[in-house]
């Protein structure tokens, strides 16, 4: 028993007003789920725009090289 009292002098007091509800609970998750979505989205665009880059550019090199290899028994 007087562990239980030792641990309760070392809690910080608090009052009913500090306690989680269930509602409380339920806006934090309507909330983090409302940031998760949004930050997929931005996510999702800002690959899609880094894929098209990459494509572009590896296609872009792919055509140089091309151009060169064609261009090579004139130049020799």
């Amino acid at each position: 028993m007087e562990e239980a009292g030792t641990l309760m002098d070392l809690v910080r007091p608090i009052g009913w007003g500090d306690l989680a509800t269930k509602r409380d609970l339920e806006e934090l998750r309507v909330g983090a789920k409302r940031d998760l979505d949004m930050l997929e989205g931005r996510f999702k665009d800002e690959l899609g725009s880094k894929l098209r880059g990459l494509f572009f550019a590896i296609a872009g090199l792919f055509i140089g090289v091309v151009g060169l290899l064609l261009a090579v028994p004139y130049l020799v």
